[in-house]
């Protein structure tokens, strides 16, 4: 595909390994572990390291192990000279080995068998490519049970971009609600009604229109709270989180937001007694300066 690099995947292949079966009562009768018997069969095809070879000031371990040719004979193991008290007997005497197709590592996600494809970008930004990957792989037909994802730094993105769309929402809910409460509050104060019984009156007459809107989101996202299919990853958890904002929204309305209100009201009423204070005053002192001045 076109504007990608270096595409790798985790998928392996069966490959061949041998398998040494022990006979568990023979080795018991010869003295010897399965530990034992593991090490040399390990240092016969892994080598084990004899010395190291120094050169130029570099220094290369020296791994003595089998040909490279005889490795892949499960006959060259089975005459392998096992030390025991006594002499050495052959492998063969002390169980079986096979050369076997052992399955590779399972990788899973979700309790699901996974694997991944990746690749670096050689031309364009994230979103273009990850356009391009999503309309190939619409296009191809999958066998039952196969499911596909983009995941990656672009599953990242989408987190952080998801994370600022939720802070945006909720900030919005509880901004929307703090309106009805401080617009209808405010109307009562023009009607020369003190901060605390505005509020007291506000209150319950708009909670019933905060509820409903805050409920109504709930209903709209609520089927994206239960969706599945691609996608799910990103839009369930900023339905539930947005749905369980919307409540807390309600909640922080209705009582923190009063409650900030009458604590600025009560400031802003300090603020102006205090400043017509200063100004009642200065003016008294300049009326007496004023009266000393034009006394004889």
């Amino acid at each position: 595909m076109s504007g990608l690099t270096d595409v790798r995947n985790t998928i392996e292949l069966a490959r061949p390994e041998f398998v040494f079966r022990p006979d568990r009562p023979t080795m018991g009768d010869l003295g010897l572990t399965l530990g034992e018997v593991g090490n040399l069969v390990r240092a016969a095809v892994e080598g084990e390291v004899a010395g190291v070879y120094r050169e130029a000031g570099d220094e290369i371990d020296i791994r003595v192990r089998f040909p490279e040719a005889e490795r892949r004979r499960t006959d060259q193991f089975d005459n392998l000279q096992v030390p025991v008290e006594g002499g050495r007997v052959p492998l063969a005497s002390l169980g079986s080995l096979e050369l076997e197709e052992t399955v590779p590592a399972i990788r899973r996600e979700n309790r699901q068998r996974a694997y991944n494809v990746e690749a670096d970008i050689a031309a364009g930004n994230l979103t273009e490519r990850v356009a391009d990957v999503e309309e190939r792989l619409s296009q191809e037909s999958l066998p039952p049970g196969y499911e596909w994802q983009i995941g990656g730094e672009f599953e990242d993105f989408e987190d952080a971009l998801g994370e600022i769309l939720r802070a945006l929402l909720l900030v919005g809910i509880v901004v929307n609600n703090a309106i009805l409460i401080l617009d209808y509050a405010g109307q009562l104060r023009a009607k020369g009604q003190s901060a605390v019984e505005a509020l007291l009156e506000a209150g319950p007459v708009r909670l019933r229109p905060i509820v409903m809107s805050n409920v109504a989101i709930a209903v709209v996202l609520l089927p994206q709270a239960l969706g599945t299919g691609a996608g799910a990853a990103f839009r369930v958890p900023m339905a539930v989180v947005t749905i369980g904002g919307a409540a807390v929204a309600a909640v922080f309305t209705l009582f923190l937001i009063p409650v900030i209100y009458l604590k600025v009201e009560t400031l802003t009423e300090w603020a102006r007694a205090r400043t017509a204070g200063i100004r009642a005053r200065i003016s008294g002192e300049e009326e007496d300066e004023l009266a000393s001045a034009s006394s004889p």
